[in-house]
């Protein structure tokens, strides 16, 4: 699944050997890889999106079918979340079982990142929008980091609990 595993020294070199893997994914390979990982999701998904939208009419369209796979996450069980910066998006993620937050806040959701089951976080530039897929170059990494998955865990669960407070 990850094109490439590092081994790291930790910085004291009493440390043991950490073992992390990490993918890059540019371009339109973004849906490609983003939906093997929600497909492969069992528990949770938490997903952080500045612009998502919905291709209701184009079911061939890349986004659409990693809109489709979340809907199917959801049919086998897995809970997903959604803290998205405009709630009108959120109305439309809502009626497909997606939980959904909107920030009430003078600061601007502008991270792109998805979180399955604590263990594998996508986190990038890549907006779920056909622009982002045909038009823009985008970059993203995948990373099964246990760091970085608990950082972004207790990132995005502090914005949830807020409940439309702000974050400071």
């Amino acid at each position: 699944m990850f094109k490439g595993l590092q081994k790291t020294k930790g910085a004291d070199a009493g440390t043991a050997d950490s073992l992390w893997s990490t993918e890059l994914i540019l371009d339109d390979d973004y849906t490609k890889k983003a939906i093997e990982f929600i497909r492969s999701a069992r528990t949770e998904i938490r997903i952080c999106a500045y612009a998502w939208r919905w291709y209701e009419y184009a079911p061939e369209d890349k986004i659409q079918q990693f809109n489709i796979a979340i809907v199917r996450a959801i049919q086998r069980g897995v809970t997903v979340r959604a803290l998205v910066e405009r709630i009108n998006e959120g109305a439309v993620l809502q009626r497909h079982g997606i939980k959904v937050k909107a920030l009430n806040t003078m600061r601007t959701l502008h991270t792109k990142a998805i979180l399955v089951d604590d263990k594998t976080l996508i986190l990038g530039s890549h907006n779920f929008t056909q622009r982002a897929q045909n038009d823009n170059f985008e970059m993203s990494i995948a990373t099964q980091d246990f760091e970085a998955c608990v950082l972004f865990e207790s990132y995005f669960d502090r914005m949830w609990d807020a409940n439309g407070k702000s974050i400071n």
